[in-house]
């Protein structure tokens, strides 16, 4: 085997025993020396990525990769289908989801900066989404494309902000995102849709 090809199955099995860590209890816990335990020596760890937060930051954008592969693998035409993949990333690839969805809602101080740079894809995602479903529904009278994506942009953080509030500070990772997907689907309809029958009393 060349020496390149050496490096990349060590980097890559540093990398999948780094993502089964960091996926089952998060950046804050998570440990190098538990990595170690799948048989890396530690000293490969710092000669290929430096650091536990570069390391964090690698299985990140592999999480990422994962995310929007698996959007474009079968690319939702409306919301529905949208949270369907989301969901399907989750139960199909759930450390991954967890590192994903962290970085997403509770971004480690450290390497916020970093971590907004690997979710842009993402965003990006999101936001021609939100483009598409807007494009799909009749505005009312008065309210714009333009300020109703900034609406519904708005509306996203608050949605993501609930859930990293103190309420669920006690709860775990896989039952907050459970909570989090399940939710979505709700207020995604409120959204859209509204929760008040009939016109506005005066």
């Amino acid at each position: 085997m060349k020496q390149a090809e050496r490096t990349k199955e060590t980097k890559n099995k540093i990398l999948r025993a780094a993502i089964a860590e960091f996926g089952r209890v998060g950046y804050q816990s998570g440990a190098l020396n538990a990595v170690c335990r799948s048989g890396i020596n530690k000293g490969l760890i710092y000669h290929h990525f430096g650091n536990k937060k570069q390391l964090y930051l690698a299985c990140l954008q592999a999480s990422c990769e994962q995310m929007m592969h698996c959007l474009a693998q079968d690319p939702p035409a409306d919301i529905q289908q949208y949270l369907d993949v989301r969901l399907y990333f989750i139960r199909t690839y759930p450390e991954e989801s967890r590192i994903f969805f962290e970085a997403l809602l509770d971004p480690p101080a450290d390497c916020r900066k970093e971590v907004e740079e690997l979710l842009k894809p993402f965003h990006q995602y999101n936001e021609q989404m939100t483009a598409r479903i807007l494009q799909s529904v009749t505005l009312r009278a008065g309210v714009s494309a333009a300020s109703a994506e900034t609406y519904l942009s708005m509306m996203q953080e608050m949605f993501n902000s609930y859930f990293t509030s103190g309420k669920f500070h006690d709860v775990s990772w896989s039952e907050r995102l459970a909570a989090h997907e399940q939710a979505i689907h709700q207020i995604a309809d409120y959204i859209l849709y509204g929760i008040a029958e009939g016109e506005r009393k005066s």
